[in-house]
């Protein structure tokens, strides 16, 4: 079942979009996210807190469920690809109950999604902090993307699905859950895909996941 509902000045983050290849979710996914060694992402140098952008919506138009994450982690904003760390399991979930193969280039992961009828967005547009951690964002920090307008844009979206708990805590905290577009969604908390995430076993993540499918109803 569901899970339902210190730098005060900062330096700005500028990553160059370069070839490097991005998670592919290839290997034994039973592997991912067993220790906080395999954290997604690695510290920023030094103790700073440094500011982040995230990326553009992943959309077309006929969307029917976004998925909603935070912020890209540093392997992500590294490359401008999102889920791109390779312990992340996202990609492996989508692929899973989307039908294509999560080993494929990410043009084609990102072209099956948006065929099956999901956009991927994050709540937060930027935010200092000190790694890829959801709890080493700096509250006072956070900017929103314009959801708003986003909803207003997909009208057919009937189901918003977070990854993970901090993008709904946030996601409810800027008060986008009583926008008019919004006020009839499914609003549904998935296991987070990060590999620090270990409180759950595989099995359950990807059964938790099956809800990214537009076709699935949830159960009354």
């Amino acid at each position: 079942m569901p899970l339902l509902p210190g730098n005060p000045g900062g330096e700005e983050v500028s990553y160059c979009h370069t070839a490097a290849s991005p998670g592919s979710g290839r290997g034994d996914p039973r592997t991912y996210g067993r220790g906080m060694a395999d954290r997604d992402g690695e510290d920023y140098p030094g103790d700073a807190s440094l500011l982040v952008h995230g990326f553009p919506p992943i959309e077309r138009p006929g969307s029917r469920v976004l998925v909603l994450g935070s912020m890209p982690g540093i392997a992500s904003l590294r490359i401008r690809r999102y889920y791109a760390h390779p312990r992340n399991l996202f990609w492996t979930m989508a692929g899973f109950w989307l039908g294509f193969d999560a080993g494929s280039d990410y043009g084609t992961r990102v072209a099956s999604v948006m065929t099956a009828g999901v956009a991927l967005w994050d709540v937060l547009r930027s935010c200092k902090r000190k790694s890829s951690l959801d709890t080493h964002i700096e509250p006072a920090s956070v900017v929103p993307n314009d959801l708003a307008t986003f909803l207003s844009r997909h009208r057919q979206i009937r189901r918003i699905c977070f990854n993970g708990v901090e993008a709904e805590m946030l996601y409810r905290r800027f008060g986008f859950h009583d926008l008019p577009a919004a006020r009839d969604l499914e609003l549904l908390r998935l296991p987070s895909t990060s590999p620090a995430n270990i409180a759950l076993d595989f099995e359950t993540k990807r059964d938790a996941w099956r809800f990214i499918h537009p076709d699935v109803k949830l159960v009354e």
